[in-house]
């Protein structure tokens, strides 16, 4: 064997230095190249970067047995050179990035190949159950849950009925959007003036999320008023919302890894993104939808916060709804009036950007919760029907709730507003806010919306609905790529051309990209869910009998 693979008897200072004499990278910081390198050691491999006036300066191989103490003993954690040049190293544990691309790719292909085949045999069904013998029939029943056929009807599924609360759809695909707008706005540039950034995070970020839960709540609550029985099927019901969001969650962040490490060699950010250390210590956790409890600075997938408090949200829902039930009515709006205080206070915190628990209190499910339940108390009281009051308090509605609607445009034209002003700004609207979509949806569902619930009712935004998961999830992840792609694309001198341009880029990727994960994940494993306890189920009715 040859000796430089036998260097490391130990981590004292004589084998540190022989390893920064031997496995000097010089100037490699691409994740790949880096690890071949250090491959040669034939042991658990650490990288370590030292960056010069905080740009990286050269790499280094160390043995994982070695401390990061022992590493910066020898180089030195910060120390200033003859020339005043400031020096720091960072050191990550290496991993194989062909074993995952050979998981990942593993996976794409056996999904590909069920998905191919289910198409197949639902296309030619009657063939197959003349063919094959009764025991197996059963097998081709299912082959729809992957048929690729099926799925796309489910996408464009326009079928509506009296219960059914249309305008909700226009409302989930108008609120993407801006989403999509401030992913790409983060990524496409970086914006100098903080007052703007605090601006454009209200009425891009967290006015349209608020939109999302409240819409959330509204569905919710129409879900569970149905039954007799508020906890009757509750596990099912939590299985079945556990498996409609993990497999897109856990598809769309094992692809964006590995799309990741595939491109470090060009250039893209590697091994020293925290995200790999993070969800090599963390993936539980995303998993239980806890990330926003437990470590959430270190959280695997920052973006998949917003499907854990959903999670969390679905869980406490019918646990509020029995409570209700059990109380008197003055009782009850009393109880539902302190919730709403209660969540609102670390809510309207959620904008203050310049607050030290803004990162904390973003992702927590109380602080994003008051638009939930606003939906949640609102169906609960009115059953989504109702006669509107005289004409002239309709006009006052339609009056206050457009002013809502625009009011929040304001801190943009006005320039002596501060970031302190503009967060107080917002408190009353971020108040209003969900109210205001309350009675747009009221009006709108018992059929006196007339242009607006034309709008919000189309059936041009059923499939942008439908995909309002997968693009939520998908978007940032694009937004990360395209601005990695940005310096070989020409760019034109206008700022905003430039970041409308990039907008649109994310919105169609991420929009193509969340159609192949909801017709070959999404939709899935949620007919997976819900066969599976219907078989429970009958299965149990038998032994009942």
């Amino acid at each position: 064997m040859d000796q430089s693979k036998n260097i490391f008897v130990d981590c004292s200072l004589e084998s540190v230095k022989e390893s920064f004499d031997k496995f000097d990278l010089k100037s490699s910081f691409n994740y790949q190249e880096d690890f071949h390198s250090c491959k040669i050691m034939d042991i658990p491999t650490k990288l370590c970067m030292l960056r010069k006036n905080h740009s990286p300066d050269r790499s280094f191989c160390f043995p994982q047995l070695c401390t990061d103490e022992k590493i910066r003993d020898f180089i030195g954690k910060t120390y200033e050179n003859t020339n005043g040049s400031v020096y720091d190293i960072e050191c990550k544990n290496i991993y194989d990035p062909e074993t995952y691309f050979i998981l990942v790719g593993s996976f794409i292909f056996l999904l590909t190949l069920i998905t191919l085949l289910s198409t197949l045999i639902n296309a030619n069904q009657s063939k197959f159950i003349n063919l094959l013998p009764s025991k197996m029939h059963g097998l081709v029943n299912m082959s729809s849950i992957f048929s690729i056929s099926e799925n796309i009807k489910t996408l464009f599924n326009m079928k509506s009925s009296s219960t059914s609360i249309d305008c909700l759809n226009g409302l989930k695909a108008l609120s993407l959007i801006p989403i999509v707008f401030l992913h790409s706005m983060q990524n496409a540039w970086p914006i100098p003036d903080p007052r703007f950034y605090n601006t454009l995070l209200y009425v891009t970020g967290i006015l349209p999320t608020d939109t999302f839960f409240l819409v959330s709540g509204i569905l919710c609550a129409k879900f569970y008023m149905t039954r007799r029985n508020i906890f009757s099927k509750f596990f099912r019901t939590l299985f079945e919302r556990y498996l409609r969001l993990t497999p897109s969650g856990v598809v769309t962040f094992a692809v964006f890894i590995a799309i990741k490490l595939f491109l470090s060699p060009f250039g893209y950010p590697n091994l020293f993104h925290p995200i790999f250390d993070d969800c090599k210590k963390n993936w539980w956790v995303m998993l239980i939808y806890l990330q926003n409890y437990y470590e959430s600075e270190h959280a695997c997938f920052g973006t998949y916060w917003f499907a854990t408090v959903l999670f969390q949200l679905y869980f406490i829902t019918p646990f509020i709804l029995f409570i209700l039930n059990k109380l008197k009515s003055q009782f009850g709006k009393i109880l539902m009036l302190l919730m709403l205080i209660t969540t609102f206070v670390p809510g309207f915190m959620t904008g203050m950007t310049n607050n030290s628990f803004y990162s904390f209190l973003y992702i927590e499910a109380l602080s994003r919760s008051y638009p939930y339940l606003v939906g949640l108390f609102y169906y609960r009281i009115t059953s989504g029907s109702g006669k509107l009051a005289s004409n002239t308090q309709t006009k006052l509605a339609w009056i206050a709730t457009t002013l809502t609607l625009i009011v929040p445009l304001i801190p943009f034209f006005s320039e002596s507003m501060t970031i302190e002003i503009s967060n107080i700004f917002y408190i009353p609207i971020r108040i209003f806010w969900p109210f205001a979509l309350c009675w747009i949806v009221h009006v709108c569902h018992n059929g006196f919306g007339r242009i607006v619930n034309n709008i919000l009712s189309a059936n041009i935004l059923v499939p942008v609905s439908n995909l309002s998961l997968g693009i939520y999830l998908v978007n940032v992840l694009v937004s990360h790529l395209l601005s990695f792609l940005t310096p070989f694309i020409p760019p034109v001198e206008s700022k905003l051309v430039n970041s409308i341009r990039f907008f649109i880029a994310n919105f169609i990727i991420s929009t193509f990209l969340a159609t192949l994960l909801y017709l070959f994940v999404e939709v899935p494993f949620t007919r997976i869910s819900k066969s599976s306890c219907k078989k429970t189920n009958a299965n149990q009715t038998v032994k009942t009998v």
